[in-house]
């Protein structure tokens, strides 16, 4: 027999499914859409279950179920992923921002056709030239790396992983809410290392207060 505790925290998450998918609908989704958002967010429910509502729990999910997945998905199922997650933690406040700046994404491409070659991407940067306004927040990354004391390499590696979100982000409607995090999905299931891409989405959120302007940005490295 299912215990009224854990009957309740599935009709919880049923509930936030619906809601989730409720909102994409209103924001224009059509049917396909919605029935692939649905079927992706069933096996992510399984992964939860039983999970404290905590990031560490969601992000551990994600990962489990990625992992079982093709790489060339993953860039729908983390963008999903990222929308679900206000509604899995009942963040209403955000959710109406968010849905209030347009920050959800619609049209997204369920399977990529190819993923990005990743010594092309590198390549790349080192033959552009950053315009100041791209450097500045680049600029500000190392520094604060520096100041924390960080290896001469491990700055070096994190501040190319940072300049393929800035190069990257050129494709991307800067206006959109959403832009740095589609950005992050675009590249994420393109590195072949699982440390890799664990270090990328680290440096994706440590670099993002920097990207954004945010006069806290240091402090908020040992977040």
């Amino acid at each position: 027999m299912v215990s009224p505790q854990v009957q309740s925290t599935v009709n919880k998450d049923t509930e936030a499914i619906a809601a989730y998918l409720k909102v994409i609908k209103s924001k224009g989704a059509n049917a396909q859409e919605l029935k692939e958002r649905s079927a992706f967010l069933s096996q992510l429910q399984v992964h939860l279950k039983d999970q404290p509502k905590t990031k560490k729990s969601f992000r551990a999910a994600v990962k489990g179920l990625l992992d079982e997945s093709d790489r060339y998905e993953w860039t729908f199922y983390l963008t999903i992923s990222r929308e679900y997650f206000l509604f899995w933690i009942d963040d209403v406040k955000t959710i109406a921002a968010v849905s209030h700046e347009n920050g959800f994404s619609l049209n997204i491409p369920k399977r990529v056709d190819q993923l990005i070659d990743i010594d092309r991407l590198r390549e790349q940067i080192l033959a552009t030239k950053f315009s100041m306004v791209e450097k500045w927040p680049l600029n500000n990354y190392a520094e604060a790396m520096r100041q924390d004391r960080a290896l001469k390499e491990t700055v070096e590696i994190k501040l190319m992983l940072a300049k393929m979100i800035v190069f990257k982000l050129r494709e991307m409607d800067s206006s959109q809410m959403n832009a740095y995090r589609m950005t992050v999905n675009v590249i994420m299931p393109s590195f072949g290392s699982q440390e890799i891409r664990n270090l990328f989405g680290d440096v994706s959120v440590e670099f993002f207060p920097f990207y954004d302007g945010n006069p806290n940005a240091i402090e908020l490295m040992g977040d």
